[in-house]
């Protein structure tokens, strides 16, 4: 199976340590697996368990964030041939459920998101309109 991780950043965290375990996991199994993060001093770590990571402005703090990001992973996902995506941020979660939204016409049938979201608390630095779809597409599941 070909995996995509997806975290907000890869600093040192233990949210970012359990995804660091999850790609060397995965890969031991047999699956191809790829990080995407703002980056951090993980990423180094990844790479040297064989993850390819790919630069994405997942730190999302409005709804241009939100598209950005949604363009640069559903290229990402049809070019690799993606066919599980798993995020663990809650912003992260809108942006891939927005690339997955138009299915059909450039390989993105089939892909599932499975959303562990963390951090779910709202900031002053986040925009109200964000915080309300970042919670509305959260409680429906994105």
């Amino acid at each position: 199976m070909r995996i995509l991780l997806a975290a907000k950043t890869m600093g040192v965290g233990g949210l970012e340590r359990i995804v660091v375990g999850l790609a060397r996991e995965l890969q031991s199994r047999g699956h191809a697996v790829w990080v995407v993060s703002s980056g951090g001093e993980l990423v180094d770590e990844l790479r040297r368990g064989g993850t390819t990571h790919v630069a994405a402005p997942l730190e999302i703090t409005s709804p241009i964030g939100v598209a950005q990001a949604a363009r640069q992973i559903r290229r990402l996902i049809v070019e690799q041939r993606i066919d599980l995506v798993h995020s663990f941020s809650a912003t992260a979660s809108v942006a891939i459920d927005l690339a997955l939204r138009v299915r059909g016409a450039d390989g993105l049938d089939g892909v599932r998101l499975v959303s562990s979201p963390m951090g779910l608390q709202n900031s002053p630095r986040e925009l109200p309109v964000t915080t309300w779809l970042r919670n509305w597409f959260v409680a429906l599941g994105a």
